[in-house]
């Protein structure tokens, strides 16, 4: 609600989040309470913190492949 429609945040916003539904939406990631699951692989998650590569980082940290593919769609 801190963003003003239309400008360039929240465009990039609507992008990133977009991506992810969409990708939700065809089965390509899912999120649980305790786990994320993108394609074939499944993450653990806890304490608002995901285990990527046996280190624990922030969800939404840029280093995740789903991060990644959705900060690619903001430049889109």
């Amino acid at each position: 609600k801190d963003v003003a429609k239309g400008g360039p945040l929240y465009k990039r916003a609507i992008a990133h989040e977009g991506l992810h539904a969409k990708e939700m939406g065809e089965g390509k990631i899912e999120y649980g309470d305790d786990f994320v699951r993108d394609g074939n692989k499944t993450y653990h998650r806890k304490d608002g913190q995901i285990k990527y590569n046996g280190t624990w980082l922030d969800e939404g940290d840029k280093a995740f492949p789903w991060e990644k593919r959705a900060k690619n769609a903001e430049n889109i």
